[in-house]
């Protein structure tokens, strides 16, 4: 058995999630730093129930959080995101 240094692995996902979340607010387009608990609340958190309407798979957003009509834009600068590449690599074309 090799030593494990678990320590470091907790600060290493820490600054993982840290990273995710910086990611994140750039994608939504969303307006200067905004701390962990804020998003959560503001953004993450929604009450939601996974239903259909004929065939198709349809997500039910709460209405008090909002509904989608209050964070359409928030969902249209995430869904719109290019992940950035280098300049060396062009963007990867769909197949």
């Amino acid at each position: 058995m090799q030593q494990f240094f678990a320590t470091e692995a907790a600060f290493r996902a820490v600054l993982l999630l840290f990273n995710l979340l910086a990611e994140f607010q750039r994608a939504a387009g969303l307006p200067g730093y905004r701390e962990p608990a804020t998003l959560r609340t503001q953004v993450l958190t929604c009450g939601a129930i996974l239903g259909r309407a004929g065939r198709r798979l349809v997500l039910y957003l709460s209405q008090s959080w909002g509904g989608l009509k209050a964070r359409s834009t928030l969902f249209d600068n995430i869904l719109r995101w290019q992940i950035p590449t280098s300049p060396k690599l062009g963007p990867v074309l769909p197949t």
